[in-house]
């Protein structure tokens, strides 16, 4: 998370039959479908993983072993080889849908920019179940202002200037407490700036643009 058999490729020098590792690979790729047919996701993924060491652009290999890796609720793994196949082959909206089914069974260890701005560009893919996203997106944003922590404090202007923050309000529901809470005192706090200065600052547009749509899609749950 539609795709070209480079795999096949390969080896045009001269009849497969004399290419050992033509050769090789046709006959991994036997076993490996042979492997899945009867359920036997590891002796497949292996199969996979000899596939892609004769030939790393053995794309068939490649999305196949995320596959099974997905099968075997390897769905770190599984995402790592869909993210990685996602940059490669951008416009495959194949991988970018079993992307989201690996994302929403996973949550990030720590704040990563770079998945972060991996988030945002699927959020702004049409046609894709972006809610699928919420766990992901949720868990980055816990550790990026600690959240957990009940002792962290949070810099209004990190949140308004938060890319992140600013597409996630408008497409997902949150599956974290944390996270609700903090758009619980985001919207309480924008609210009691509006009615102590009689006006909007420019700055808190967007934040409070999002928290409108974010209390549409939730029926305006938050307090």
């Amino acid at each position: 998370m539609t795709q070209a058999n480079q795999a096949q490729q390969s080896g045009t020098g001269g009849p497969v039959g004399r290419d050992t590792n033509a050769l090789t690979r046709l006959e991994n790729l036997a076993a490996w479908h042979l492997a899945l047919l009867r359920q036997k996701l590891s002796d497949a993924a292996g199969h996979f993983r000899q596939a892609i060491e004769l030939d790393p652009d053995a794309t068939l290999a490649d999305q196949s072993l995320a596959y099974v890796r997905f099968r075997s609720g390897l769905y770190a793994e599984a995402f790592g080889d869909y993210r990685r196949l996602v940059r490669k082959y951008p416009n495959q909206w194949l991988l970018k849908t079993r992307l989201l089914e690996c994302a929403e069974r996973i949550k990030a260890d720590y704040d990563n920019p770079t998945l972060s701005d991996d988030v945002i560009d699927l959020l702004q893919t049409a046609d894709l179940d972006h809610q699928k996203l919420a766990p992901l997106a949720g868990s980055l944003l816990v550790h990026r202002y600690r959240l957990d922590d009940p002792h962290s404090r949070i810099d209004l202007n990190a949140l308004i200037q938060d890319p992140l923050l600013r597409h996630t309000l408008p497409r997902l529901l949150f599956v974290s407490p944390e996270v609700d809470d903090l758009l619980a005192t985001l919207r309480q706090t924008v609210l009691h700036h509006h009615l102590s200065t009689g006006g909007f600052d420019p700055a808190l547009d967007g934040l409070f643009t999002g928290l409108l749509w974010y209390g549409l899609h939730s029926e305006y749950i938050l307090p």
